[in-house]
């Protein structure tokens, strides 16, 4: 659906047509999405308490994906305990906004340790994630998040992510929101039928986030 509102954009349609090709397609996936409101719902919420980590490496050679990996390692070693005890989400992005400074130094200092330029950008945004399923089987719905977002050099490789918030990245002792919140996230996948359910969910997600990107370009 993504498409078609490029496809539009690319065809020179007028805005008003535009809009009407947007608002027809939000409808069809809005009776589908209304199908599912509760699951929906706990979707929305476990999207609202969490805090996610983005790590972009410089690029794909095996190289760079090395050196992504030990910048993760060196995060979560120094900060994991820190944003996991954290009493919600936005107090962890909080806390990262706070050392931010100091996690662009320890990135910079462990890609200059292992030979990499030592380039690296450190930010706290809100951005669109597509489903995703972590190691164990616990599955993130498709939306916009918080996040925790670390540029490695050119930041054009591919991606490692986890949650900092609850601490799903580290094993660590929950605070008691913490773990009412990652108890929520591993109920997602133990819903029945989950994996139609969430393939709605990042539909009307995906394409919420592309009318509004289209909106904004005009």
């Amino acid at each position: 659906m993504n498409s078609l509102i490029h496809t539009a954009s690319k065809e020179g349609l007028s805005f008003s047509a535009k809009l009407t090709v947007a608002m027809l397609l939000a409808l069809i996936v809005s009776f589908c999405y209304g199908a599912i409101v509760p699951f929906a719902r706990e979707c929305e919420a476990v999207r609202d308490e969490t805090l996610r980590l983005h790590i972009l490496a410089n690029s794909d050679s095996d190289e760079d994906q090395r050196v992504k990996l030990l910048v993760r390692d060196a995060v979560l070693r120094e900060y994991g305990e820190l944003f996991g005890s954290c009493a919600d989400n936005r107090e962890a992005a909080q806390a990262a906004l706070l050392h931010r400074d100091e996690i662009r130094a320890l990135c910079e200092r462990t890609l200059a340790e292992n030979g990499a330029e030592p380039e690296a950008e450190v930010m706290v945004t809100e951005m669109y994630f597509s489903t995703r399923t972590y190691e164990e089987g616990v599955t993130l719905p498709a939306g916009r998040y918080l996040a925790l977002r670390i540029l490695l050099g050119e930041g054009n490789g591919r991606n490692w992510w986890c949650v900092m918030y609850p601490p799903l990245c580290i094993p660590a002792a929950s605070e008691e929101h913490a773990a009412q919140i990652e108890e929520n996230i591993r109920a997602l996948s133990e819903t029945p039928n989950y994996q139609p359910k969430f393939a709605v969910v990042e539909l009307y997600e995906h394409l919420r986030d592309s009318v509004g990107k289209f909106i904004k370009e005009e």
